[in-house]
């Protein structure tokens, strides 16, 4: 299975705040990945890849998930998370 690009080593600090200031929808969402609950699958949260951070990822399958809330609602921020999007595709896993 393909692997993700390793994430900017600069971003350990901002990794660990996110995984403890989780929003609502992510850490609802956390409670449904965590411990394998999915399928045997082991996610990670807060994970780097290239310059993005991803929400949860799955390194066994080269699965992203992204949790948008209401602050992705404006168009400034739409089009950066299709910027995001195009990171996170298939071919960005080499």
């Amino acid at each position: 299975m393909p692997r993700a690009t390793r994430g900017q080593a600069g971003h350990l600090d901002l990794k660990r705040r996110l995984r403890s200031n989780m929003t609502g929808p992510e850490t609802r969402q956390w409670s449904r990945l965590r411990a394998r609950q999915l399928q045997g699958l082991k996610f990670r949260r807060q994970h780097g890849i290239g310059p993005y951070i991803a929400d949860f990822y799955c390194p066994e399958q080269s699965l992203v998930i992204e949790v948008d809330g209401d602050s992705h609602a404006d168009a400034d921020q739409i089009l950066k998370d299709q910027r995001v999007t195009d990171i996170f595709s298939p071919s960005a896993f080499t």
